[in-house]
C-alpha cells in the first residue's frame, strides 16, 4: 500500500515509520524526505543533545551529533499509534559512550501536515 492511497490514520503511520528507519538506518536523505522544510524538532532533556532546532537541515545535523556522540546505540521500536493529525512513537533506546550507558524508553509525538513531518 502506497501512503497516497491510505486512509489519512494509515498513511501517518507510513510516514512516520519511514521516518524511523530512515533514522535508525543513519539514512539522513531518508530522514530529510519525511520532513517539512521548516520542520521544529525538540529534543529534551538536561544533556547535550537537548534543544530546538528549526529546519530540515538543523534536524539532520542534530541527528548526526547524536550519533557521534556514543559509540553504540539500539533502538528498538516498542509502539506506533496514528491519528488524522499526527503519530506517536515509542521507543527503546539503548547507548554506550565509554564506560557509561543508557537504557530508556522515549516518547516522541509528530504533527504531520501535507504528508510531512512538521513538528
Amino acid at each position: 500500500m502506497h501512503a497516497k492511497d491510505a486512509d489519512p490514520t494509515q498513511a501517518n503511520a507510513f510516514l512516520v515509520r519511514g521516518l524511523w528507519l530512515a533514522a535508525a538506518e543513519g539514512d539522513a536523505e531518508g530522514v530529510s524526505a519525511h520532513l517539512t522544510e521548516d520542520v521544529v524538532w525538540r529534543s529534551y532533556g538536561n544533556n547535550a543533545v537537548a534543544g530546538e532546532f528549526h529546519g530540515r537541515d538543523k534536524v539532520i545535523t542534530h541527528l548526526a551529533e547524536f550519533a557521534e556522540l556514543v559509540d553504540d546505540c539500539r533502538l528498538d521500536l516498542l509502539e506506533l499509534d496514528s491519528s488524522e493529525r499526527g503519530a506517536c512513537i515509542r521507543y527503546r533506546l539503548r547507548a554506550k559512550r565509554g564506560f557509561m550507558t543508557v537504557d530508556t524508553t522515549v516518547r516522541i509525538e509528530f504533527e504531520i501536515e501535507n504528508g510531512r513531518v512538521s513538528r
